[in-house]
């Protein structure tokens, strides 16, 4: 019913916006190590100060309304497919040039057998989760019946074929001679940042690049789901599934702003109690409950 499905979308995205603040976190920190900027001095782990200093900013600009909202989003999906675009020049000229063999990076497709497959299935969930939010955010579309699932349908379209471009040239266009094991094994080895790794191969400063393209995305999917978050909340307090003051709004902004503040709240208590991996399970579950 809408009350359950309610409760969990609500708190999937709150999942998600902590999962997406201590990437952010992650990629942010070890470029700042890498460039020798900052080390690891503090009492707590840099990806988590990092990730609650994101989720605050994010949840300032939410509340000031969705058009600064979508003007931060916008800035940063352009910066982001600028960097893949890059990303992905780069690794095709490798597949041109230096491994002309880069089929055989994909005859063994399966390496860990079917279960293998289902398990990389449940975990990367989350990473196809989004498109709701278009719809929760109907109230403030222009022409949302017209518009809506045109913009869905679109971007649906848009992200899965660059998934499948950015994957299919990382792996491909990996020399297993040159790095001494099977690509995938390479990339899957250094975990989060196999892809880090990876571009070091394609670029001079590719890894620099690949933690700005990582921290610029994980902006981008924090500020949707802080926004996601606070109007789901908003909508079930002004249903009364949750205390009245959910559905209350800004005087000034016209935002739910007490929606907001208290899934930020949640979202930064997640981030300091648990590691990426642990939230991403959680994340992956919880919208894998709520599209069943």
């Amino acid at each position: 019913n809408s009350y359950l499905s309610g409760w969990m979308a609500w708190f999937a995205h709150t999942i998600a916006g902590s999962l997406y603040a201590i990437a952010f976190g992650t990629f942010f920190g070890h470029l700042l190590k890498s460039a020798e900027i900052i080390d690891d001095t503090f009492g707590i782990p840099l990806e988590k100060l990092f990730a609650v200093i994101a989720i605050i900013i994010f949840t300032i600009v939410n509340i000031r309304g969705s058009s600064h909202t979508g003007k931060v989003g916008s800035a940063i999906t352009f910066t982001q497919l600028g960097i893949i675009a890059a990303l992905v020049i780069a690794a095709l000229v490798a597949m041109t040039f230096t491994n002309p063999n880069w089929p055989t990076n994909f005859r063994d497709f399966f390496p860990n057998g079917t279960s293998g497959l289902i398990l990389a299935m449940g975990i990367t969930f989350i990473a196809f989760e989004g498109y709701e939010i278009i719809a929760q955010a109907g109230d403030e579309i222009k022409k949302p019946k017209k518009n809506i699932p045109k913009a869905i349908l679109v971007s649906l379209g848009i992200v899965v074929s660059v998934y499948i471009l950015f994957a299919f040239v990382f792996i491909g266009g990996l020399d297993p001679l040159q790095i001494g094991q099977p690509a995938w094994e390479f990339i899957g080895d250094y975990g989060e940042l196999g892809i880090i790794e990876a571009a070091e191969y394609y670029l001079p400063f590719g890894a620099l690049i690949v933690l700005a393209g990582g921290f610029v995305s994980t902006l981008a999917a924090l500020n949707a789901t802080t926004f996601a978050a606070s109007r789901v909340s908003f909508a079930m307090g002004r249903n009364h599934d949750l205390p009245s003051v959910f559905g209350k709004l800004h005087p000034k902004y016209r935002t739910p702003f007490a929606s907001t503040i208290f899934s930020a709240v949640v979202m930064i208590t997640l981030a300091m109690l648990f590691d990426l991996t642990m939230i991403a399970l959680a994340a992956s579950v919880m919208f894998l409950f709520l599209f069943a």
